[in-house]
């Protein structure tokens, strides 16, 4: 058997703690420079979800997004199929716990 040789993965793994550190940074950083000059406190980012509509507040910028989806919707079907079984194991243990 070939020892598999993992430093490719860990190169991998390195440069996207990397990415991921610089962003967060740099967002912090943003926000920070922001509420020097304006006086105001700006969060890095926020995700507030409400009757169906989900808002991303990053930076200053807000995304919107409708995540209302009818009762009688053949989406959670489809979903539930093309799910992984340890999904609908999840989702099946939620359903009979939760009224």
């Amino acid at each position: 058997m070939r020892h598999k040789n993992i430093k490719p993965a860990a190169a991998v793994m390195i440069v996207y703690l990397l990415l991921s550190a610089g962003l967060l940074m740099f967002l912090y950083s943003l926000t920070l420079s922001g509420a020097n000059i304006t006086g105001e406190r700006l969060a890095p980012a926020e995700l507030t979800v409400t009757d169906g509509k989900t808002e991303l507040h990053l930076a200053g910028a807000v995304f919107t997004a409708d995540t209302r989806l009818p009762d009688s919707s053949n989406v959670y079907l489809a979903g539930y199929l093309l799910s992984p079984d340890e999904v609908r194991a999840e989702a099946y243990v939620l359903a009979m716990i939760t009224p």
